[in-house]
């Protein structure tokens, strides 16, 4: 949390099927938010991190695994 993110930069690595996603921030931005768990499962679609709101004046938007 708190961490200043770049557009493309790696987030985090979910595993499905033996295969690793690499989930990448599609903009610039500050974490707002990290809900997800190490090791834990997780459902398509669950939110994983938020970005702040506090970095250029936006709404707080999500990273989900929207994966299939």
């Amino acid at each position: 949390e708190g961490d200043h993110v770049v557009e493309g930069q790696e987030l985090c690595i979910v595993e499905a099927m033996k295969m690793q996603n690499i989930l990448q921030s599609a903009r610039f931005g500050v974490i707002g938010k990290c809900i997800g768990v190490v090791g834990s499962s997780v459902q398509a679609y669950e939110i994983i991190l938020e970005f702040s709101s506090e970095d250029q004046g936006e709404e707080e938007e999500n990273v989900t695994n929207d994966n299939r």
